[in-house]
């Protein structure tokens, strides 16, 4: 097992923000790793800047910090989640959403004024 100690401040954040979802506290971070609220708030600076030119962000909000993807990959991001989400449905449900949309695209094309099924 190797020392955390051996990994450097930055990589310390860095592992500690990846592995909690939600914003974590300059003093929860500097409790947990055991280092002055200044060097947690200096290596916090060192990593944004050293993720800019990469796929993740480190966002703040007041004083939490939360690692995140980068804004510009989130197309992407979408797109595979909403693959994902169409791999699970079954070939009757995607052909039942199907129906649904062309329903809706019809509602659109008569508009408000359209009478309902069974109405004359």
């Amino acid at each position: 097992m190797s020392d955390p100690t051996s990994l450097a401040l930055e990589a310390l954040l860095e592992a500690v923000l990846f592995a909690f979802p939600q914003p974590v506290t300059v003093e929860q971070l500097a409790n947990a790793l055991q280092y002055p609220k200044e060097d947690i708030e200096a290596a916090l600076a060192r990593l944004d800047a050293h993720l800019q030119a990469r796929g993740l962000r480190l966002q703040r909000h007041r004083d939490a910090w939360q690692l995140t993807s980068a804004p510009e990959a989130a197309p992407y991001i979408e797109r595979l989640a909403g693959a994902e989400v169409t791999l699970r449905l079954s070939q009757a449900a995607l052909e039942t959403l199907a129906m649904l949309k062309d329903i809706a695209d019809l509602g659109e094309e008569l508009g408000p004024e359209a009478p309902l099924a069974g109405e004359a």
